[in-house]
């Protein structure tokens, strides 16, 4: 496939360097056939037959700077061939890029499996108690059908079972440097 790529790209810069004046306006065209086709496509969509009307008004008003835009492009293209040494530093400058994106991937995967062992305290939860509101004891865990304003729920706390003390465990945590490394 990367050989692909690399046949097609030379074949594009030769067809630039000999066809770049019906390159442009080819491309020109696959546009405004590419706007009507989606007109059609979109149960005859006025406003995309529009855009391809703008579009083909535009291109026939600015034809003079698609014509210097083809003719810029074959010199450029026919300077590559006379300066083959350009293409290979812009593989040279596109491998830099390549190194740089896999590394940046690699750092950020490496990133994920940073821990360190820490003591947490978390609390010992009572199953076998009645749900108590985190709001305090005003509140009440019991639904009822009604609305019930005393009902936790409905004054921002939450129902849970009571807590029996505290627990000390040790668990792999993330640094709190790993996220802003990131």
């Amino acid at each position: 496939m990367i050989m692909a790529c690399i046949l097609m790209s030379i074949a594009w810069i030769m067809l630039l360097r000999s066809f770049a004046k019906s390159v442009v306006f080819g491309c020109e065209f696959v546009k405004i056939a590419a706007l009507g086709y989606l007109g059609v496509k979109s149960d005859m969509n006025p406003i995309f037959f529009a855009m391809a009307i703008g579009y083909a008004v535009y291109a026939f008003c600015f034809r003079k700077q698609l014509s210097f835009a083809a003719k810029i492009i074959a010199h450029a293209a026919n300077g590559l061939k006379e300066n083959p040494a350009m293409f290979f530093a812009l593989l040279a400058v596109k491998l830099v890029y390549i190194v740089q994106a896999l590394l940046y991937i690699k750092f950020f995967e490496a990133s994920v499996k940073v821990k360190s062992v820490e003591m947490v305290t978390s609390p010992i939860v009572d199953f076998s108690g009645p749900l108590v509101c985190s709001t305090g004891s005003q509140y009440t865990c019991d639904y009822t059908m009604d609305y019930d304003p005393n009902h936790c729920d409905a004054n921002g706390g939450y129902c849970g079972y009571p807590e029996s003390g505290k627990q000390l465990t040790c668990e792999l945590v993330e640094p709190s440097w790993v996220g802003s490394g990131r």
